[in-house]
This record gives structure tokens, C-alpha cells and sequence, in this order.
């Protein structure tokens, strides 16, 4: 059984609310409350990076999902977006969902479909905060490519 990868993101506190975080090796990213909280809407929010999480997660399992079965994905956009709903015991986060745009050959536009609920089945991130959060996929189908050969 795997024992797990351990994960580890700093942060050094800036002044007022904001921050930088920092993970070994990669670029730092700015954070501060949202413009609601006091924030000044020049770096990302808390909310934000948790939707970049989500909507990478799902992104991650999808294409490792559809690479084990040799689909073709010719693109892959998506909008993640939720809810920040104040309540008497803080803020809290309702209507979670990602919204995927798929192109994708006809022959597998099935197959693509079926591996959309078995990607949110799998996305850590999504059964951490809000198991049940919600997939749309907009899969657009092409024909094969045809060539001829004249004679």
C-alpha cells in the first residue's frame, strides 16, 4: 500500500491580511482576502485557490483517466465556480461546480462522457471540500479525419 507523498505549502504573513505562499521549487503566489473581506483584488483569495485546486484536480484525473484508455482529447477548457454563503457560523461554501468543454473525435465522445463521473469520483480535492460537487461536461464531437487516394 502506498504510505502517501507529503505535501507542504508556507506562508509568510505580508502585513495586514495579505501573504505570500511558498512550495519548494516552484513560483510564490501572492494572496489577500477578496475585495468583500478588505482585500485589494490584486492577488488571488483563499476561494480562488480553492477553485485553481479543484478545477486542476479534476483536470489531472480526467486526462490520466483518458490516457489509460487511449482517447483523443483535442481540447480541455473548464470554469470552476461556487457560492460563499455568510451563516452564523462563518462563511461557507455551497454550489460547488466545474464546468468542462471537451473536443473530442466521435469515436470517443461515449467513452469521454462515462470517464467524467469516474474523474470527479476520484478528485481528492473535490471529496475533501464538497463531495458531491457538480461535473457539466460540453462534449463536442468531430468526424475522423478522412484522406482519399486518387488514382
Amino acid at each position: 500500500m502506498n504510505s502517501g507523498r507529503p505535501i507542504q505549502v508556507k506562508l509568510n504573513w505580508l502585513g495586514a491580511n495579505d501573504g505570500i505562499l511558498h512550495a519548494d521549487g516552484k513560483p510564490c503566489v501572492d494572496v489577500e482576502p477578496p475585495k468583500e473581506f478588505g482585500g485589494q483584488g490584486k492577488a488571488w483569495n483563499p476561494g480562488e485557490l480553492l477553485l485553481g485546486a479543484l478545477a486542476a484536480c479534476f483536470m489531472q484525473n480526467f486526462l490520466d483517466l483518458a490516457s489509460a484508455r487511449k482517447l483523443k482529447i483535442e481540447s480541455y477548457d473548464s470554469v470552476a465556480d461556487g457560492t460563499l454563503i455568510q451563516s452564523e457560523n462563518g462563511v461557507i461554501w455551497r454550489g460547488l461546480a466545474v464546468e468542462i468543454k471537451l473536443d473530442v473525435p466521435d469515436e470517443d465522445a461515449e467513452a469521454v462522457a462515462e470517464l467524467l463521473e469516474k474523474a470527479r469520483e476520484r478528485c481528492a480535492i473535490g471529496n475533501m471540500i464538497w463531495p458531491s460537487f457538480r461535473i457539466k461536461g460540453i462534449i463536442n464531437s468531430k468526424p475522423a479525419a478522412v484522406s482519399m487516394v486518387g488514382s
